[in-house]
């Protein structure tokens, strides 16, 4: 989960091209996981927290360590080759390691964001330029080191009535609106204190009803995950298609996972927390990421299910939409997945164990054509 002292979320509605029946056509995929190595450490320093992991062209690990500052550059061996970054606001320096989409790979750069500064990196963690977007603009997604999409996980504006998902040039400053979609408003309160006013929301991504995003060979996916559709836009045709799953039943949110999640947010002031907690969605999510690749012919969405740790399903379709395999990557029961990366053959883990150390462990994998 992410704190953020801002308001919440979005509603986006199309009618389907796809409309699939809730069960696979080709039945369940076994991934045939098999442990290649794992990664404890950065430096030094064993990992903090996980929050982002890329896997580059030349199947380079990169990750960023938020609690410790740090961003990791390991071989295709999980050997360290660079551990990099500090906290500031120098150039270079990161600000705060916000929760959410941070590090992003080109073909020429290792991109970190920082709120409304973007640092760039060459693929080597040598330090190139910073460069300031406008603070309205949220980047979930880049394509280049000019060209991304930005899209929020929170509307900011309490007035606001409508969210939009951009494309935005950085040289030019052109931006051109290709979705919009409605702002959703449960999980957070506001609190008036004299003058000042604060608003606190909570946004996870299993109960969070969120605009959800993934791009690949010029394709963008997204869709809001309160319900099961997925929109596709082709940036070149101009196409717009989507596809959908009928009569998925979310799952309920626990009242066991709503007295964990008080525990951990013991910094928000107690009514408060009250009234967030109990505007909390009843139902989880449907699915809280959308992962395409350029090497890979399917789209991946993992599904939401806060009360599972150990264990995530995920649906498999083709680029035409077609619903064809469910999959479930499973590990020790006292462990708990917290980030799932894809790469090729590969699968990339971040893994918090029964201790509360985290790790990131890669499988080899068994993909279908």
């Amino acid at each position: 989960f992410l704190i953020l002292y801002l308001f919440v979320l979005p509603a986006f509605f199309m009618f389907p091209k796809v409309e699939n029946q809730n069960k696979p056509s080709k039945g369940l995929w076994d991934f045939k996981m098999v442990k290649k190595w794992e990664i404890e450490n950065i430096g030094e320093t064993p990992i903090g927290s996980i929050q982002n992991v890329k896997i580059g062209e030349d199947n380079r690990v990169y990750l960023i360590d938020r609690k410790n500052y740090k961003i990791g550059i390991y071989n295709i061996a999980g050997k360290l080759l660079k551990a990099f970054g500090r906290q500031g606001e120098g150039p270079g320096e990161i600000k705060r390691f916000f929760g959410g989409n941070q590090l992003h790979l080109t073909k020429k750069s290792l991109i970190i964001m920082d709120r409304s500064r973007i640092h760039y990196f060459d693929l080597e963690g040598e330090y190139k330029k910073t460069i300031i977007i406008p603070s309205n603009l949220e980047v979930r997604n880049i394509i280049s080191d000019t060209l991304y999409i930005s899209a929020p996980t929170s509307v900011r504006d309490l007035q606001k009535k409508e969210a939009e998902i951009l494309l935005y040039n950085t040289e030019s400053k052109n931006k051109q609106v290709i979705a919009k979609f409605n702002p959703f408003s449960k999980a957070s309160d506001t609190k008036a204190s004299g003058a000042n006013i604060t608003t606190v929301a909570i946004v996870i991504g299993d109960i969070t009803p969120m605009m959800v995003l993934g791009y690949s060979n010029n394709t963008l996916y997204y869709c809001m995950n309160n319900t099961y559709q997925i929109n596709s836009y082709n940036l070149i045709t101009k196409r717009t298609d989507s596809f959908s799953v009928l009569n998925r039943k979310p799952k309920l949110v626990s009242k066991k996972f709503k007295n964990e999640l008080k525990k951990q947010l013991n910094d928000v002031p107690a009514e408060m927390l009250k009234n967030i907690i109990n505007s909390l969605p009843k139902h989880a999510s449907y699915f809280y990421r959308i992962y395409t690749a350029s090497g890979n012919k399917n789209i991946y969405l993992l599904i939401s299910d806060p009360d599972s740790k150990n264990s995530k399903q995920i649906d498999i379709f083709n680029r035409k939409g077609e619903f064809i395999y469910s999959a479930f990557i499973t590990i020790e029961k006292e462990s708990e997945i917290n980030l799932i990366t894809f790469k090729n053959n590969s699968l990339y883990l971040a893994v918090l164990d029964e201790e509360g150390n985290e790790k990131l462990v890669k499988y080899a994998i068994n993909l279908p054509e």
